[in-house]
């Protein structure tokens, strides 16, 4: 994000990619299949989740299916009214909130951020991530998925209109050394992808130090 773009334009901007995702409804892309079993693995009835940066709420009804009781924010009101309307479930609460000002009076089991961390301003991801501590127990399990940074600078310089409001591909090492640095450790990685390209999307499972 450059020092040019507003928390306004950020919201705006995702509002109006609320057509791209409703046609998640209808043919979900591989990558949010994949992301979805992989916390099949994770969630059991009774859980506590928070899913960040939940858009139009598929993956946090699909946890609230499985059992858990979840919370998913986004940062765009349209999505939420649309995750509200269409993906309601009496275990899951959507609402508005900003992964950067988080402000929840309890711990969760498990917290996902699918798709979420390379969409986070660099000068408020360090903090962040620190935050992350005061939501966390010694057992919980933040599972993240992101774009693999060489799969991401590549569909940037191929398809720059899929290039979203802010765009901060990691290199797996990096975001690794960022949350060891805040106190978490790294209990799981995996990367995945298409017949054709293995390596587009990183998945890493974070649990806290001493936990």
């Amino acid at each position: 994000m450059n020092s040019g773009n507003t928390n306004k334009e950020v919201v705006n901007y995702y509002n109006e990619m609320l057509p791209y995702f409703k046609n998640y409804e209808n043919s979900l892309p591989y990558r949010l299949n994949w992301a979805m079993q992989s916390l099949k693995g994770i969630i059991r009835p009774g859980k506590e989740v928070l899913d960040i940066g939940c858009a139009t709420g598929i993956t946090s009804k699909f946890m609230a299916e499985l059992g858990a009781k979840v919370i998913g924010i986004d940062i765009a009101p349209d999505l939420i009214n649309y995750a509200k309307e269409k993906n309601s479930h009496p275990n899951v609460h959507y609402m508005v909130g900003n992964f950067c000002c988080l402000d929840f009076k309890k711990k969760f089991d498990v917290i996902s951020l699918v798709d979420v961390i390379e969409h986070i301003p660099l000068h408020s991801v360090n903090q962040a991530i620190w935050d992350l501590n005061n939501y966390c127990h010694e057992k919980t399990i933040i599972y993240i998925n992101t774009p693999d940074i060489y799969f991401s600078n590549y569909m940037m310089a191929k398809r720059p209109e899929t290039k979203q409001v802010i765009e901060n591909p990691y290199h797996s090492h990096k975001l690794i050394e960022m949350f060891h640095e805040h106190g978490f450790y790294l209990a799981k990685f995996d990367v995945y992808g298409t017949s054709t390209n293995l390596r587009e999307y990183n998945e890493y499972w974070f649990l806290k130090n001493g936990g």
